[in-house]
């Protein structure tokens, strides 16, 4: 003790010095520490006082006009509380609700199990629950899609950081006397089912599928030659499209298929999908058909270099 004594005495001014400075630290930290706190409460108040939030933390941005036609969207109050229910099941980790809310047609095309809908869906947006936004794209007599952004739900962080911020177009389709949902920039489908034969060869478009970037068709396929048929050789491009009823042609993503998918043995029939890149838009011109200009009669000749190709064209009216 007396050895102790002897060192503060002989180093007085130092102690007290580290003590000051150490409780100098102290005060700047809580300092810091309330101005931060003060910062980010004064930022989730400031949110609040222009984003009304209902007490579920979801929040909606919404018109009743579209903002690309400028077109009243009608039933607005149905389709959103549609949406707002999804998002409350995702919020709240009810997946399989969630999921059950999707058409059969996305949940066959896009997610076609509840596990795939949770690990590329709902892990990948709702990290965290979330506000969001929506915006009015574009509404026909089926469907209505919407431009919705998912946001921090600034109640919860008090985090008004974009970074997260994910986005999406989501639609409500009306399924006779109740409406579901189309996610993931897919739009719906209409049936079509129009058929053309040439020489035994039958196309049929069974469907459309419209996405916000693309389309899709379903086509059956009926081979009723007694040789091997190929529907698209893919030696040129441009020889398989849609056409629109001004004559403009959207074409066929023939790279994203194989000759082998194309090709159909004697008496057999397919079904396959091939996209096509015309966007959705429901104020463009009415698609008026399908043309495919290289279906090959002997392919299997052909290939083998026994026979000159042997081709007829198909166009089915949509």
């Amino acid at each position: 003790m007396h050895k102790l004594l002897r060192i503060y005495n002989q180093n007085r001014g130092l102690v007290i010095a580290i003590v000051c400075t150490i409780a100098l630290i102290i005060v700047i930290i809580q300092i810091l520490n309330n101005l931060v706190a003060q910062d980010r409460e004064a930022r989730r108040q400031n949110i609040l006082s222009v984003t009304p939030v209902p007490t579920d933390s979801t929040a909606i941005h919404q018109n009743s006009t579209s903002v690309l036609t400028g077109e009243k969207v009608q039933n607005i109050g149905q389709d959103t509380e549609v949406i707002k229910e999804f998002v409350k099941y995702c919020n709240d980790g009810e997946i399989e609700k969630a999921y059950n809310m999707l058409t059969a047609d996305c949940k066959t095309r896009i997610y076609p199990s509840l596990e795939y809908f949770k690990k590329v869906y709902f892990d990948r947006i709702f990290t965290d629950k979330r506000m969001y936004q929506l915006e009015n794209w574009y509404s026909t007599r089926n469907f209505t899609t919407y431009y919705i952004r998912y946001t921090e739900d600034v109640l919860s962080s008090g985090n008004i950081s974009a970074e997260s911020n994910q986005g999406d177009y989501i639609t409500v389709v009306n399924q006779g006397d109740r409406k579901e949902l189309n996610i993931s920039s897919y739009v719906g489908a209409s049936n079509i089912n129009r058929s053309s034969t040439v020489d035994g060869v039958t196309v049929t478009v069974s469907k459309i599928h419209y996405y916000m970037d693309y389309t899709v068709l379903t086509l059956k396929v009926r081979n009723n030659t007694q040789n091997a048929i190929c529907i698209d050789t893919k030696e040129k491009t441009g020889t398989m499209y849609l056409y629109d009823t001004n004559g403009v042609k959207y074409t066929a993503a023939l790279n994203e298929k194989s000759v082998e998918e194309f090709t159909i043995r004697r008496n057999m029939g397919v079904n396959i999908d091939i996209k096509f890149n015309k966007i959705y838009n429901p104020e463009s011109r009415d698609l008026d058909g399908l043309k495919l200009k290289d279906i090959v009669l002997n392919y299997e000749n052909y290939i083998s270099n026994n026979e000159v190709k042997k081709k007829i064209e198909i166009d089915v009216g949509i």
